[in-house]
């Protein structure tokens, strides 16, 4: 995993995914992802806002901190976010080239990528239930 720091953006690539989390407003990030060479500048609805964010590369991977929020991407491309110490959301893969605490035997990646017409791509993120964690409706 390939890791750039720019002025409130962490980019990371990795053969041909580039994952870009960027501070987006007061305690928030804005996470995009792509097998495109390069992102669209187009913002669509949101509106430009003022962030500043905490960028650093750490032992096994980087971070970036945007106020009480911050996401960590691992040397193997998993994304986790974080208030404070506690973990809010970690991205759920099992697959032989990445081991974890799993059992790797049911091969699903966290991020999922089938392209629609043109050049986008159509993305499934899967993340970790929660202890405790409910989910109602259909």
């Amino acid at each position: 995993m390939y890791f750039s720091m720019e002025h409130n953006i962490l980019t990371a690539r990795h053969q041909n995914e580039t994952i870009r989390i960027e501070a987006w407003g007061r305690n928030a990030l804005r996470v995009r992802v792509t097998q495109n060479a390069q992102f669209t500048e187009d913002n669509k609805a949101l509106l430009p806002v003022e962030a500043s964010a905490q960028i650093s590369e750490e032992e096994r991977g980087a971070r970036i901190t945007n106020g009480k929020i911050s996401c960590f991407i691992s040397e193997n491309g998993w994304i986790e976010f974080h208030r404070a110490d506690k973990l809010l959301l970690k991205e759920y893969c099992r697959d032989f080239s990445n081991a974890n605490e799993h059992s790797p035997s049911m091969k699903f990646n966290a991020r999922e990528f089938k392209p629609v017409c043109g050049s986008d791509y159509a993305v499934t993120a899967r993340f970790e239930a929660q202890d405790g964690e409910k989910i109602y409706g259909m």
